[in-house]
């Protein structure tokens, strides 16, 4: 028997079953079981080939059917974005076109043929720059130089057209392939010419707004010398005239005139204040300043108006406070005088009080300013109150609680608003609590700077208001008068008289130069700033040059503007010192003293 090669395992293992071998011949019955067995298998593969095809087509065609829908959905999805694309690009009203690497045009969109006014037939294949001229020198104004690596952005381009050219802004972006090669780019263009118009319009707009802005200063400043000038005579005089024997008719007559004349000097002061405030002109001055000072001249201030109206004052003053702050004292003692004023008028009985103490600020800790603590000033009445729906327009311009309040109590309704105004302004806070009928609490906090540790107490009796000196400590010394209005010049120079000074007059400015040139014995100038041939500025201006070589006269300016930068403009002029109209008999008194023996020490 020949030598086979070994026999496969499967069927070593089926010879085994059947009792064969290599060495041994079959039997009929061990051959035909054997064949049957081979047949079954044979079988069986067949069946699993058959099994393993079937499930290969099946997978197959679910797999096709798979990739068929995938794709569907994907067109779908892409035509979806692209028509939504489309209408965004046909929606702009921005100008959108596509370059090939050569600069010409592949795309656009209906904002850029309108832009351009050509069709999409005269565009397509178009350079880009025969249809926009790009800003800066020529060599560098070519689309070859432009957008090569990034962005690029010129918003002085002009669009060529047959009728006019258009200012556009044109911004270029690089497009680039997978392997970082410039492909072409995209073109955004938008229509200037609007917004240069609306540029234009703001600056006439802006240039009429500081026209009248202007105007109204200069309103304000003419209205503000027109009414103050006559008002000067009226208060002036009517205290000279309260100084002469008169019967008690006669004195309650200018009593009532002069409180009518006080009160509209503080309504013309509450609009001129408000207008500052308004047009950003109002200027803080930070000073040093006693806290116990102020408190006492608020006392003294409404001492007899608080005895005539028999109510009660009260002070209260936390213990822990300073006495030296920094701060725009004038400001802080005019909120408190508007605050105590309208205690005391809405007040018919009880008392009024004012409290400060120390309080938390309102700035978060890391905007706080460490050098200052915060004073909170709260001035609370039993007078008539106000309604709740009253208090959220109380801070508001010409605003009282109701029209029966100005007509029983009078007054504009600007006290409030510009206190309000002038605490923001000083970076604080207002707040009030009213009940009808009850009474209100008005309250405002400030940050000040602490200059020294306080042990000074304020003292809770009213003082006395501060006497008058009528007599000067410089008398039998000339001054010269220069004013161009009669009522004023009757009112200084009877002040001057009461004070024991001998004056002389001048109408205006030459005339004062003139005076000062040939009398020497001239030791203060009054000086009214505005007047006819030539004006006290002008005056003062050339008398300083004047006098270079002789001995400094003191020079007052007296002005009825009283706004923001009078003053300023007196002593940029040459001015000492100045004074406003309507003059106030205490400081026109204290002003005269102080320079009278200013002048008199420097002499010596």
């Amino acid at each position: 028997m020949p030598n086979l090669n070994p026999l496969h395992k499967i069927l070593s293992r089926q010879l085994k079953r059947i009792g064969l071998s290599l060495n041994q011949p079959p039997s009929m019955e061990q051959w035909q079981e054997f064949l049957q067995r081979v047949n079954r298998h044979y079988q069986g593969v067949d069946e699993e080939r058959y099994m393993l095809e079937r499930s290969l087509k099946i997978s197959s065609d679910e797999m096709q059917q798979l990739y068929n829908e995938l794709r569907v959905a994907s067109s779908q999805q892409i035509n979806e974005v692209q028509n939504r694309l489309v209408l965004v690009l046909n929606a702009l009203t921005d100008g959108v076109c596509e370059l090939d690497k050569h600069g010409k045009i592949t795309y656009v969109n209906p904002g850029f043929m309108e832009i351009v006014q050509r069709s999409k037939e005269q565009l397509i294949g178009q350079a880009l720059e025969s249809l926009v001229r790009f800003s800066g020198a020529p060599e560098q104004a070519q689309l070859s130089h432009l957008a090569r690596i990034e962005a690029y952005r010129d918003d002085d381009a002009l669009v060529l057209r047959e009728s006019q050219n258009l200012p556009v802004s044109c911004i270029l972006n690089p497009i680039f392939n997978q392997q970082g090669e410039l492909e072409g780019h995209v073109a955004l263009i938008r229509d200037m010419h609007l917004q240069r118009q609306t540029e234009v319009e703001l600056q006439k707009a802006k240039a009429l707004a500081e026209q009248i802005a202007l105007a109204k200063s200069d309103f304000l400043a003419t209205m503000s010398h027109e009414i103050r000038t006559p008002l000067n005579g009226v208060i002036g005089l009517s205290n000279l005239l309260q100084d002469t024997d008169l019967g008690d008719e006669q004195q309650a007559y200018v009593e009532t005139l002069q409180r009518s004349a006080k009160t509209l000097l503080t309504i013309i002061n509450d609009i001129l204040d408000f207008s500052k405030i308004d047009s950003g002109k109002m200027v803080l001055n930070a000073e040093a300043f006693s806290l116990g000072l102020l408190l006492q001249d608020m006392k003294a201030l409404f001492a007899m108006q608080f005895t005539q109206k028999n109510l009660r004052f009260q002070l209260h003053v936390d213990p822990a406070l300073g006495d030296r702050f920094k701060g725009d004292v004038n400001r802080i003692k005019q909120v408190l005088i508007n605050l105590i004023g309208n205690a005391l008028k809405f007040t018919q009985q009880g008392e009024v009080s004012l409290s400060v103490q120390l309080t938390n600020g309102l700035e978060s800790p890391a905007e706080a300013n460490p050098d200052c603590v915060w004073l909170r000033f709260c001035v609370q009445d039993s007078g008539i109150g106000i309604a709740e729906p009253a208090l959220k327009s109380l801070f508001n311009p010409f605003t009282q609680a109701d029209s029966s309040t100005t007509r029983r109590y009078g007054g504009t309704g600007l006290g409030l608003a510009i206190s309000a105004r002038l605490v923001e302004l000083m970076v604080g806070e207002m707040t009030v609590e009213s009940t009808l009928g009850k009474g209100s609490c008005f309250c405002f906090s400030l940050p000040l700077q602490p200059l020294q540790p306080l042990q000074t107490s304020v003292s809770a009796e009213p003082i006395a208001p501060p006497v008058v000196m009528v007599k000067s400590v410089q008398a039998n010394r000339c001054v010269l008068l220069v004013e161009d209005n009669p009522v004023n010049q009757l009112l200084a120079g009877k002040l001057l008289e009461k004070m024991g000074l001998d004056y002389l007059v001048a109408h205006n400015g030459l005339e004062a130069v003139e005076t000062l040139q040939e009398n020497r014995a001239i030791d203060l100038v009054l000086m009214d700033c505005q007047m006819p041939v030539m004006d006290g500025y002008q005056a003062t201006e050339q008398w300083r040059r004047l006098e270079a070589e002789q001995s400094h006269i003191p020079i007052i300016g007296l002005t009825a503007n009283a706004l923001s930068g009078d003053k300023e403009k007196c002593l940029l002029a040459g001015m000492d010192d100045y004074l406003t109209k309507p003059i106030e008999l205490n400081k026109f008194h204290q002003k005269i003293n102080q320079w009278l023996q200013h002048a008199e020490d420097v002499s010596e």
